[in-house]
């Protein structure tokens, strides 16, 4: 009689639960955001929809639902790729929206408090020391232009991506778990993380020694880093100079990586644009080839913008595949979005770089091709141009459409 009731217990409960479900995946029939559960929300869909993540996150949005609600256990997650939602984000109501506690804790394993991973007075403080990386960029450029030429003349490939695990842990909600228990890409990452330590602290102690021997080199950065933290002492603990450093390499390095990428991609698919930049280039200088060297020399921020037509393919390589493709802010307060988006206390509201791009309603019938005029001032003719918070990539607020040569 007792394991009757038992088994009825169980049937009843499990019809329960079924009827629950079936009810609210129901009331969901008519929903354009992702599909939830019950008790799980859409974890389970983003954990088989994680590899393809920014394709699956795209097909949510409409010309007529520029703003995505992703329901995860942990949180609630807004994707909007409404420019106007954008720059009262960044703009309007930029004090309601920090980077927030919980990215700085995702993402301090690597990045620690650096200017990518910080709010207030500590990304103030390291903004401060922009100025110090135009020289060094300009050396490590160099260098890495010799090294894809070796390659090139090698016929060797090369591996100019990494770093995944971080952004993974935003969409999972189970990170944590994983991490205590250091199983999975947890224990991977922890691994990674002790090797960029020892690095790390190798490079500052070396630097060190070579500033007490007055050896001040003026292309390394983090010799600028520390050579102004002797001019100013205490602004930089080891700590500090360990969090600089690896938002530069990681962060910086990998942006970079993957824009190059895209870029050498999206030529080679089209051969077409590599030409008409090859010949502009060489018109714009002379006939002769110049060195690597001399090129490098020559390049400024200056030089860099009269190069049109190399900037006019390399931004819209950014359209489609920007080096960022969603990047985020969490509510300090509730807030109501210019499309009418109800923005709750401790939501995640993200600017999706990646489905901006690719949006009719932005850039016209044509918005998922490959098409650098898109960037010249004959291919705005019917249209207005881009704003800086509509392609938060590449513009800036001065940008003014690019002469055809």
């Amino acid at each position: 009689m007792a394991v009757a009731l038992l088994l009825q217990g169980i049937i009843l409960l499990a019809a329960a639960a079924a009827g629950w479900i079936f009810l609210h995946r129901i009331r969901q029939r008519n929903s354009k955001d992702p599909k939830t559960w019950p008790l799980l929300g859409a974890q389970l869909e983003t954990a088989f929809n994680l590899y393809p993540l920014h394709d699956w996150i795209f097909s949510f949005f409409r010309n007529d639902h520029r703003t995505v609600k992703l329901c995860l256990p942990s949180e609630n997650l807004l994707f909007t790729v409404d420019p106007m939602n954008v720059e009262h984000i960044l703009k309007a109501n930029f004090a309601n929206y920090p980077k927030g506690e919980k990215s700085n804790y995702v993402a301090h394993d690597i990045l620690g408090d650096g200017i990518f991973n910080s709010d207030g007075d500590v990304w103030k403080k390291h903004r401060k020391l922009r100025d110090f990386f135009t020289d060094a960029f300009r050396t490590d450029a160099l260098r890495l232009v010799h090294i894809l030429h070796s390659a090139a003349l090698s016929d060797k490939p090369i591996d100019l991506q990494v770093n995944e695990i971080i952004g993974i842990r935003f969409f999972n909600a189970f990170w944590q778990i994983e991490r205590a228990l250091n199983i999975g890409k947890e224990r991977s990452l922890k691994q990674e993380v002790s090797v960029l330590n020892s690095f790390t602290a190798n490079i500052i102690d070396q630097k060190r020694l070579e500033l007490q021997g007055n050896n001040r080199s003026k292309v390394h950065l983090l010799s600028r880093f520390m050579s102004y933290n002797e001019d100013h002492p205490g602004t930089f603990t080891d700590r500090e100079f360990r969090d600089a450093v690896l938002n530069f390499v990681i962060a910086g390095r990998d942006t970079s990586a993957i824009t190059l990428s895209w870029f050498i991609f999206c030529i080679c698919i089209h051969p077409h644009v590599a030409d008409m930049t090859k010949k502009v280039l060489r018109l714009k200088d002379s006939t002769r080839g110049y060195t690597f060297e001399e090129v490098a020399k020559r390049m400024s921020y200056d030089t860099l913008g009269t190069m049109h037509y190399l900037r006019a393919p390399l931004t819209e390589t950014l359209r489609l595949y920007p080096a960022v493709p969603t990047d985020g802010k969490v509510a300090a307060g509730e807030d109501t979005l210019p499309d009418g988006t109800q923005v709750k206390r401790g939501d995640r509201v993200a600017y999706y770089h990646y489905s901006m791009g690719r949006m009719e309603f932005l850039w016209g019938k044509d918005a998922l091709t490959y098409n650098p005029d898109h960037w010249l001032q004959e291919g705005f003719s019917n249209r207005t141009l881009p704003s800086s918070f509509q392609h938060l990539s590449f513009l800036d607020a001065e940008y003014t459409p690019i002469e055809v040569m």
